[in-house]
């Protein structure tokens, strides 16, 4: 005949089990934490000299190495939390449920950080990688390629409207800078070659020069000085002098 152990006796033997298991997992947790934790560790302490970033796979690994231990401990705390402070009947059910909703709690956030790591690294490699890099130097050559074309543009129709106003000048025996027809020669002149601004100077006997005239001048604009700086570059032989920064040409 065999006798079988009392009931008390079996349910004591499978709560040993149990606490035996989830005593393992917590040391295993543990050890797995402090592992995660001393390889991110050496991961960046140990990264390239050169400033290249780790790769955006190890990136994720080392997080979601490092969380999935963190958050296995804290879902293990409240069990044994919950064990402490549940009694009576209820006591199985309530850890269970305890459980229950810290493992649906901790399997989203582990997928969102999952996915965030994985999408952040994959932006930062992109915009530090080579590929990215040439894109800007692509960029910067085009930008400043339009911005030597306009400066040559405003340069080319400068030299233009000034052949204009000569013409104008040597067919009209009583010029006046402030004679409707002149303005309206001025103005559409501007207008064509889209030009916002324009100023006529006239030098003086004491090697200055003078502003006669003006056109939609904006506040700031010094045709004058600009003008008295440039006289040596024009009495040299050059056509026209460009100066730009970044509000005007």
């Amino acid at each position: 005949m065999v006798r079988r152990a009392p009931r008390w006796w079996r349910r004591f033997v499978v709560a040993s089990r149990r606490a035996n298991f989830f005593l393992i997992l917590e040391v295993a947790a543990v050890i797995a934490f402090l592992a995660m934790v001393a390889s991110t560790y050496l991961a960046f302490t140990t990264a390239p000299p050169d400033g290249q970033l780790l790769p955006s796979t190890q990136v994720a690994v080392l997080l979601l190495g490092t969380l999935v231990p963190a958050m296995g401990l804290l879902v293990l705390l409240g069990r044994r939390l919950a064990i402490r402070r549940a009694a009576g009947s209820t006591a199985r059910l309530h850890v269970r449920l305890v459980f229950f909703f810290s493992m649906v709690a901790a399997v989203p956030t582990l997928l969102v950080a999952a996915f965030a790591a994985f999408l952040f690294q994959s932006g930062v490699d992109f915009w530090f990688s080579d590929n990215s890099r040439g894109l800007m130097r692509d960029t910067r050559a085009i930008a400043e390629s339009y911005y030597d074309q306009n400066q040559l543009e405003v340069r080319d129709e400068s030299i233009a409207m000034a052949g204009d106003l000569r013409f104008y000048f040597q067919n009209s025996s009583d010029l006046v800078f402030t004679d409707g027809k002149f303005v309206e020669f001025v103005s559409y002149q501007m207008q064509a070659r889209e030009i916002n601004e324009s100023a006529i100077l006239q030098a003086v006997d004491d090697g200055s020069l003078r502003t006669v005239a003006t056109y939609d001048l904006t506040e700031g604009s010094d045709p004058g000085e600009f003008g008295t700086a440039s006289l040596g570059s024009l009495g040299g032989g050059e056509n026209a002098v460009v100066k730009a920064d970044g509000m005007r040409i």
